[in-house]
């Protein structure tokens, strides 16, 4: 584990459901969450942008 890294404990429920929808792709459950907190991260980038794009226009359609 990186220093930045967090280490949660996860209810066995949890675990395993992670680990068996992990599975049908063909991934760790590490990998599999990795891959979700950047799907999540990437969707909060394009959310900014789209908001900093729309206040941009809001401000060149001011006189």
């Amino acid at each position: 584990m990186n220093a930045n890294q967090k280490e949660i404990p996860l209810p066995a429920p949890v675990l395993h459901t992670l680990t068996e929808e992990a599975k049908k792709f063909g991934l760790s459950c590490e990998e599999y969450l990795r891959k979700i907190v950047i799907g999540i991260m990437e969707d909060e980038l394009e959310k900014k942008k789209f908001l900093l794009f729309m206040d941009s226009r809001k401000h060149e359609d001011r006189p």
